[in-house]
């Protein structure tokens, strides 16, 4: 109630409909909390809805970025649609924001691999980092995040004693950071990759091999996440994972029935034979030539372990 008169007070003042972003953040919302609590309450939730409707784009993505400037604030959006390039680096916050419900945040599916919720920050981590390194610019505050979230479990799943390196993580489901902190340091590194789409796409940050291969990495790094994010949530389906909106369990029993009573079939007149042929494995990708190589168009981006690229001879029968 206190912000409530703070805000009626400041459209008592008469603010244009049509003043820019800036006035209207600092005169809707960033006065009004100082007018009412001293300073801004460090858990306070702004929830955008119907932000898809909007027809300027540009001024949708300026918005944002200045709502997650302000600090001490989380910013909820219930829907928002953005172009197709920006959108591939929002590929987990569908699994992140309505699979995982509070009582998976401090489950390990997987024995080899941490718990959820360090995943939540993990993938936001590996962005900002790159990102950092890219345009020599500083990490997105809390900057102790990098020391916790900077990498993963990956184990030799021959022996499991044997394990890279990887930052010491909290022992005590207390000691981790908090799911708010998290989302609010998600969105704030969500603002830095879109400006430098916007950069690109205005000119005034050149398309170099170095960035691509940031833009790449870090795309893939979230994609293939979202493949070990959904293997370890199918590991609690029906204990614990939230079944996708609009998701009706199929008949198990049913279906059992079906597959048991099927007859096999004849390996050899099912079988299948592809080949003989071809493939073409790896990319021919060194970064040590990205310094000096030119424009990136048609270049094909791999991990380390892709390079170089090789030809093999194969015939593929499959039963």
């Amino acid at each position: 109630m206190t912000y409530k008169w703070a805000l009626l007070a400041a459209l008592d003042t008469g603010i244009s409909w049509n003043a820019n972003l800036e006035i209207q953040v600092e005169k809707l919302l960033e006065k009004p909390l100082r007018s009412a609590y001293g300073s801004r309450p460090s858990t306070l939730v702004v929830v955008i809805d119907a932000l898809d409707e909007l027809d300027d784009e540009n001024a949708t993505k300026d918005l944002l970025r200045r709502l997650v400037a302000v600090s001490g604030i989380f910013v909820l959006i219930s829907r928002l649609q953005i172009s197709d390039v920006f959108s591939g680096f929002m590929i987990s916050r569908p699994i992140l924001s309505q699979l995982i419900g509070p009582s998976m945040l401090m489950q390990k599916p997987i024995d080899l691999r941490h718990i959820c919720l360090f995943y939540l920050s993990h993938i936001p981590t590996f962005l900002d980092i790159h990102l950092s390194r890219l345009l020599q610019e500083p990490n997105t505050e809390p900057d102790a995040f990098k020391y916790i979230f900077e990498r993963g479990i990956d184990p030799d799943l021959e022996d499991r004693t044997v394990c890279h390196p990887h930052p010491e993580v909290p022992q005590k489901d207390e000691d981790w950071p908090s799911p708010l902190s998290i989302l609010q340091f998600q969105a704030h590194v969500r603002a830095r990759i879109l400006k430098l789409y916007e950069d690109i796409d205005a000119g005034t940050r050149p398309m170099t091999r170095q960035v691509g291969r940031v833009l790449f990495m870090t795309f893939e790094h979230e994609a293939m996440h979202v493949e070990t994010l959904l293997y370890k949530l199918l590991q609690r389906a029906g204990t614990g994972t939230i079944p996708p909106p609009g998701f009706t369990p199929p008949s198990w029993e049913s279906l059992a029935e079906t597959w048991n009573s099927a007859s096999e079939p004849d390996s050899e007149s099912s079988a299948v034979t592809l080949g003989p042929t071809t493939i073409t494995l790896g990319h021919d990708d060194n970064e040590a030539d990205d310094a000096l190589a030119g424009d990136v168009a048609g270049h094909e981006f791999g991990w380390d372990n892709e390079h170089h690229q090789e030809k093999h001879p194969m015939v593929i029968r499959l039963d």
